[in-house]
């Protein structure tokens, strides 16, 4: 929406009353990005937007773990957070700045309590223990660590809409009414920026203090009614909602949908409702409520329709239900789309997944194991529909099937370990081995894909599939030499004397491909695509540079450009007619001297849009970038 709500201090205040910029202020802002760039710091510390995503994953991971671990064993829990993590899409995405990590992560925490909880007896209670405080003894349970859980998350939502009403004004704080400011302070009257302006309320009856009045009911009694449970079936349930609840908050529905679907598998190999009592399904309905509702409230309150317009409308129904913002040109979007996009995301597992999808049991008596593997492929194969049906179509869409899908391969493997010890007939060998020849196939065709063209991993995370990545030969051999070892140990598998130790080798060859990928290809191909670099130079010859011009996004619009600077820069989208007035404008002051970025097929065009020039000097080759280049130039008077 462009738009956002600024910290109110008493410079953002003196910036409103006096209609302009405060000069000292965007010296200082710019004096100290200067020194930053000169020691090699960004402006924006790249570790801390992705922080988030790293933490998420974490927690995704070892819930799923927890989760299997309690319905099939420990072992099968560790192979399924081994096969998670060295899938090369999850690994990947653990290390962006995106939304879709919460997703996987809530889909993955959610599902893996979900199946913890169905293997749980449904008479046990969590184990308290006693606390003693100040003289007297407070017996503690799981409930209340769960509540406690609940509360962190929810807290924070309170303290943010009663912050909306604290100000710094004349060097205290004021209580005050809720102000929405467009506008960074320190470049508001740059082209291109928004104007630092006050911008109204869509709703203000529907302050920050109101609706905070309105939840906070809401929270405490969910935290107490979730305090209150000592079934630990129960407990680990609601524990599956407050994940489900995250990765709705993140991208939408499909966060509650995958492991709804993963609950109705359940009822469904039962034949019976009867495991309803235990979901929780009130406090898991409130729950959801007062995790994903005040967001959408305030934004709603601030915005007004155009914000049920932006993100339900446009962004989830518009691309559910139209090609919104699709890049893939001619390439076919059928189902084959997403089974391609899965088999680089999970190599070198695609082809175990396959075959632990077609061992499900078809039985009508399902254990513990069979039932959390037919759990599992409930998620996965919803998971896997919802964006097959989708008509924008982009790689990381498939990401959220990895979790159920690495639990399905975690719980075959353990079931292929537990075979070698038993005594197993001819019959039941040859099939082993054939599954096993067949998977080792499929890996080495979705192998040789990618060794072909190493880029699918990068494009992965990203939206412009055109976009050249270039790669280096070694590269591609190395991940051949992968493929192959991973092949051979896969078909070791099939030799029940061999079982184990090929399975062994199997991990940790993922592992240590998984960390080539992360630790040598990302590194050499992520930063091909990105700014971070461009700026780097930036910033080192702007500290050498007397003229200390400032800086100029032409024809941009990715927002890299606006992280790594601060958002201190001027902003070109569409050029003509305004940047030849803000050229004018500059040569009027004297200010000759400019430095720009854009996309490396744009260089021309911006060399002609900039007239006469006494020099036009780009500043960065392909090893930076090869799609971003930094321009000095020189205007001629």
């Amino acid at each position: 929406m462009g738009q956002r709500r600024l910290v109110h201090d008493q410079a953002d205040s003196d910036l409103l009353a006096r209609g302009g910029v405060d000069g000292a202020a965007r010296r200082a802002h710019r004096a100290e990005r200067d020194a930053r760039g000169a020691a090699g710091a960004l402006a924006r510390p790249e570790w801390a937007v992705r922080l988030p995503s790293f933490l998420c994953a974490v927690a995704g991971v070892y819930a799923l773990y927890r989760g299997v671990s309690r319905a099939a064993g420990k072992r099968a829990g560790v192979l399924s957070a081994v096969v998670l993590l060295t899938m090369p899409g999850f690994a990947i995405l653990a290390h962006q700045a995106i939304t879709d990590m919460p997703l996987v992560a809530g889909v993955a925490g959610s599902v893996g309590m979900l199946v913890g909880a169905s293997a749980i007896s449904d008479s046990r209670e969590s184990r308290g223990f006693i606390i003693r405080v100040m003289g007297r003894d407070f017996v503690l349970h799981g409930g209340h660590l769960v509540a406690a859980l609940y509360a962190a998350l929810v807290v924070p939502q309170l303290l943010v809409l009663l912050g909306a009403h604290v100000h710094v004004g004349s060097g205290a704080l004021v209580w005050g009414r809720d102000r929405l400011l467009a506008g960074s302070p320190h470049a508001c009257t740059l082209p291109g920026q928004p104007t630092c302006r006050e911008i109204a309320l869509a709703h203000p009856r529907l302050a920050p203090l109101a609706q905070a009045a309105f939840w906070l009911p809401v929270m405490a009694y969910t935290t107490l009614r979730i305090a209150d449970t000592r079934r630990a079936r129960n407990q680990w349930v609601i524990v599956a909602w407050l994940f489900a609840a995250l990765a709705t908050m993140s991208k939408g529905p499909a966060g509650l949908v995958i492991p709804v679907s993963a609950a109705a598998m359940l009822l469904a190999i039962r034949r019976s409702l009867r495991p309803l009592s235990w979901m929780e399904l009130a406090t898991g309905a409130l729950v959801t409520l007062s995790l994903v509702g005040p967001w959408y409230v305030a934004a709603y309150a601030r915005h007004g329709r155009s914000f049920i317009d932006e993100l339900v409308m446009r962004n989830m129904l518009g691309r559910t239900l139209d090609h919104l913002h699709d890049t893939n040109g001619g390439d076919d979007v059928g189902i084959t789309y997403f089974v391609k996009q899965l088999g680089y995301a999970t190599l070198p597992w695609f082809g175990f997944a396959l075959a632990a999808l077609f061992s499900l049991s078809t039985g009508t008596r399902f254990g513990r194991k069979a039932t959390a593997k037919a759990m599992m492929a409930g998620a996965f194969l919803v998971a896997f529909t919802l964006v097959s049906m989708m008509k924008t179509k982009f790689h990381h869409y498939v990401l959220v099937a990895l979790p159920p899908c690495a639990a399905l391969v975690g719980l075959w493997l353990d079931e292929l370990w537990e075979e070698a010890r038993t005594t197993t007939t001819r019959h039941d060998a040859a099939r082993t081995l054939v599954i096993l020849v067949l998977v080792a196939a499929t890996t080495v065709l979705v192998g040789f894909d990618v060794v072909s063209v190493p880029n699918h991993f990068a494009k992965l995370m990203t939206y412009r599939y055109s976009r050249a990545w270039p790669s280096e030969a070694w590269t591609a051999t190395v991940m051949g030499c992968f493929v192959g070892a991973l092949s051979l140990a896969m078909v070791g598998v099939a030799v029940r004397r061999f079982r184990r130790r090929a399975l062994i080798g199997c991990a940790v060859l993922s592992a240590a491909f998984a960390m080539f990928v992360l630790d040598v290809y990302w590194l050499r191909t992520g930063p091909l695509g990105g700014q971070r670099a461009v700026f780097d130079a930036y910033y080192r010859a702007r500290a050498d540079d007397s003229n200390r011009a400032e800086l100029v996004a032409y024809q941009l619009n990715w927002k890299g450009e606006n992280f790594y600077s601060g958002n201190d820069l001027a902003i070109f989208i569409q050029s003509g007619a305004p940047f030849r007035k803000y050229l004018e404008e500059r040569k009027r002051h004297d200010a000759h001297v400019l430095y720009a970025v854009t996309e490396t097929g744009r260089l021309s065009s911006l060399r002609s849009e900039l007239g006469a020039l006494r020099s036009f000097d780009v500043l960065t080759d392909a090893t930076a970038s090869p799609e971003f280049s930094l321009v000095r130039a020189v205007l001629a008077p």
